[in-house]
């Protein structure tokens, strides 16, 4: 589990931004993937891992160190994929 991420008592959450990607910033690339949470368990495997992008049609989640906050100009709309990235949410 991701928990480098987060502080103690923080538990990981996903935030979708359908249709956007960060470009240029995957460190891997994985095929075969059916779903967005078969690609955000690959990245909670990975201490580093800040988010990933998931392209339905083509089967591929690639996985990134980095989020739209470190890379902001590296945002971009693309309708083919969905973003997600870690965000970190106080246990109850």
């Amino acid at each position: 589990m991701n928990i480098a991420v987060c502080e103690t008592g923080e538990r990981v959450s996903w935030k979708r931004y359908p249709g956007h990607l960060l470009l240029g910033r995957s460190y891997a690339i994985l095929t075969d993937v059916t779903s967005p949470v078969e690609c955000q368990n690959a990245c909670l495997l990975d201490t580093l891992c800040r988010s990933v992008q998931f392209i339905e049609s083509l089967q591929q989640c690639s996985i990134s160190y980095y989020s739209k906050n470190q890379a902001p100009t590296r945002f971009r709309t693309d309708p083919e994929v969905d973003y997600y990235e870690i965000v970190c949410v106080a246990d109850r």
